[in-house]
């Protein structure tokens, strides 16, 4: 049983006078800063919180659907301009303007006047987002 402890004591002293002992060591606390401190900086851990929104309207409900349109308009905003940055990016924009106009010229400049109302005429496949129609149909 001596001699299990002698090998031992012996393989415990050879891997911690090691360099590599000693720089994992070190650089396990300096990885979990980072691991926690990179979204913070990116500002992906934004995107991660839930908004968390109580409206107590005792006017029977009007504040609600217009509080519920305002947070489905930026939402969509948001997604244009997501697929805007994306596209921007990724697609040729001269392949997609001959295929599709109309969704070229909406993600060549979101943030046109009626870019967003063609983006939900084509999000929900309505045919004209001009004049109303939405299949989502939202009370505002």
């Amino acid at each position: 049983m001596t001699h299990a402890f002698l090998i031992a004591r012996q393989e415990f002293i050879k891997y911690v006078t090691r360099r590599g002992f000693w720089l994992s060591i070190l650089m396990f606390p300096l990885w979990i800063m980072v691991v926690i401190l990179i979204p913070k900086w990116t500002g992906a851990a934004d995107g991660m919180k839930p908004h968390v929104l109580t409206v107590v309207d005792r006017g029977g409900g009007a504040w609600r659907d217009a509080i519920f349109c305002a947070a489905e308009r930026a939402y969509r905003r948001k997604k244009l301009d997501a697929l805007a940055a994306y596209a921007a990016t990724n697609a040729d924009g001269r392949a997609l303007a001959r295929a599709a106009p109309r969704v070229a010229a909406i993600l060549r400049d979101p943030a046109a006047p009626g870019a967003l109302a063609g983006f939900e005429a084509l999000d929900t496949g309505a045919p004209n987002a001009s004049a109303g129609q939405t299949a989502a149909a939202l009370p505002c």
